[in-house]
């Protein structure tokens, strides 16, 4: 038996999956990405909220 039809199943379901995951692959690659300073706020806003919300364990 030839390799290729032993697995004809798996590889047909596995390229289908990636083919249903191509639009998404798209949107992704389309989204613009922050900018650096945009991050940097976030990080701050993020340590800001970590701080406030902390909980005392003494």
């Amino acid at each position: 038996m030839r390799w290729e039809s032993a697995y004809r199943t798996e590889v047909q379901a596995s390229l289908a999956g990636l083919h249903a995951e191509l639009p998404l692959c798209a949107a992704l690659l389309n989204t613009p990405l922050p900018s650096v300073q945009a991050l940097a706020h976030a990080v701050q806003e993020t340590a800001r909220v970590a701080e406030a919300t902390e909980v005392s364990t003494t």
